[in-house]
């Protein structure tokens, strides 16, 4: 059975606008725009697509023409699609990135966060080997739910064939299109990770970090990111090393991105042993950091997808974001002969 990495969430316009001398309020602004495909979860899908995954995207557009191009944008990028269609705007995201490469996001989700349970594919859900669920689609909107309930169907997806008496395997119908044969031990079986990003530490404090924490200990996803500002707004009035030590749990596998100083990673082994690391990041010539932490994301999932080794993954999450970050907008097209040897 071929398995997807499946992200979920927005497919967006991505407005860049370059502001080299500062924010003049209520008059002209000098600046270089551009116009780039984005949306934190098909900024994802594409990445897992280019590093050679099998890469599914699962959300919403509007009937517009923005949407015919992004549709299309995916569908160049070798994305399995899984769109459907609303009958208002789509995403649209305008960038304002400052003379250090630093942006402000002005958003606007347009029929994104209308995804239902009905516009889902579930035969992609049921091949995935991790969905990637980006804050953004937790927050709020009929979306939210959505998502939720996907998680459930994969919880019960994976305690159902855990339940399976192996001996009676033939009897069950439409046994072949199980994922396993009488040699497999069920007792190791998952059905699909689950990653999730912090994404907004403005979303968070809009939504109530306390609320947004026992959401995350009833998802109990396998894998979490975010970057210090999101984690210190979950987590406020405490220092980082605190805050780390008060998220840990929420997550098998936990990773705080730090920009240019790098990344901090926790996990717990086999064993239950418990590992903490910290990576530094190649310096390189800052552009534009829209959609590193996108890039850093999945190419963690991918890497670790293949070996199974969370420091290898961040090794190599780090030094494929910090390529990203040399050129504009948030899926630049980029070399990666420096690390393709990783």
């Amino acid at each position: 059975m071929n398995k997807y990495v499946v992200s979920i969430g927005d497919v967006a316009l991505d407005i860049f606008s370059k502001i080299e001398s500062g924010l003049f309020y209520a008059t002209d602004t000098p600046a270089i725009t551009s116009i780039h495909p984005g949306g934190s979860a098909a900024n994802f899908a594409t990445w897992i697509s280019r590093l050679g995954g099998n890469s599914a995207f699962i959300g919403k557009v509007g009937n517009d023409f923005i949407g015919d191009y992004l549709i299309k944008d995916l569908e160049n990028e070798g994305v399995i699609l899984n769109i459907s269609r609303g009958s208002g705007f789509t995403a649209i995201i305008i960038a304002l990135i400052d003379n250090t490469g630093e942006r402000t996001m002005i958003t606007h989700r347009g029929e994104s966060v209308n995804l239902s349970i009905k516009d889902v594919n579930f035969d992609i859900i049921s091949k995935a080997s991790l969905i990637f669920i980006p804050a953004y689609s937790l927050f709020f909107g009929k979306i939210s739910k959505t998502i939720i309930d996907v998680i459930n169907f994969i919880k019960r997806e994976e305690q159902n064939i855990r339940n399976i008496n192996l001996g009676k395997l033939n009897n069950i119908p439409d046994s072949k299109r199980l994922p396993f044969d009488k040699k497999f031990s069920i007792k190791n079986y998952r059905n699909a990770l689950i990653a999730i990003d912090l994404s907004s530490y403005g979303g968070i404090k809009q939504y109530g970090p306390k609320k947004f924490e026992n959401l995350l200990k009833g998802i109990k996803p396998d894998i979490l990111f975010c970057n210090k500002d999101e984690l210190m707004t979950l987590k406020h009035n405490l220092s980082l090393d605190e805050a780390i030590s008060e998220v840990k749990n929420l997550s098998k596998i936990f990773t705080v991105k730090l920009g240019k100083n790098g990344c901090i990673g926790h996990y717990f082994n086999k064993n239950g042993k418990e590992n903490i690391f910290s990576l530094k990041t190649r310096r390189l010539k800052v552009v534009d950091t829209t959609g590193a932490g996108d890039a850093f994301d999945a190419a963690f999932c991918y890497e670790y997808l293949k070996s199974g080794n969370v420091k290898e993954s961040a090794e190599f999450a780090n030094s494929f974001s910090s390529l990203v970050i040399t050129k504009y907008g948030a899926r630049p097209k980029i070399d990666f002969t420096p690390i393709k040897n990783f």
